[in-house]
C-alpha cells in the first residue's frame, strides 16, 4: 500500500496494483528483529568485508536463499599402467560378464 502524497496529496491510502511496472521496489525498507546468533553473524560479516549492516543483512540473506553450487575436488592418484591388455578389454569384460551369468544359472537365480 503507498500513502499519495505525490501527485493529488490528499493521504489517501491507495492499494498497488502489482500487474502495474512499478509493483517491485528494489529498495523495500521494513523492520526484522534478529535473534542474538544472527546479530552476531550479521556483525562478524561487517568486518570480515568491511560491509554496512544494512548490505551484510543484504548478503546474509542472499547467501543464505540462493541455491549451492559447489565445486567438488577430489584427489588424483596414479594408479600405474594397466594389467591386463587394454586391446582385450571388451573381450575380458564379456568373458566375466558370461562367468558371473553361469555361476548365477548354477546357484538357480
Amino acid at each position: 500500500m503507498r500513502v499519495g502524497y505525490g501527485a493529488g496529496g490528499d493521504g489517501v491510502t491507495r492499494h498497488q496494483d502489482i500487474n502495474s511496472s512499478d509493483a517491485y521496489d528494489a529498495h523495500m525498507r521494513t523492520t526484522i528483529t534478529l535473534t542474538a546468533e544472527a546479530e552476531f553473524l550479521v556483525r562478524q560479516l561487517m568486518c570480515e568485508h568491511g560491509l554496512e549492516f544494512k548490505a551484510a543483512v543484504n548478503e546474509a540473506i542472499v547467501r543464505g536463499l540462493k541455491p549451492e553450487s559447489r565445486r567438488v575436488e577430489t584427489a588424483v592418484l596414479d594408479l600405474g599402467g594397466p594389467r591386463v591388455p587394454v586391446e582385450n578389454a571388451m573381450r575380458l569384460a564379456g568373458e566375466l560378464e558370461d562367468e558371473a551369468l553361469l555361476e548365477k544359472h548354477k546357484i538357480g537365480k
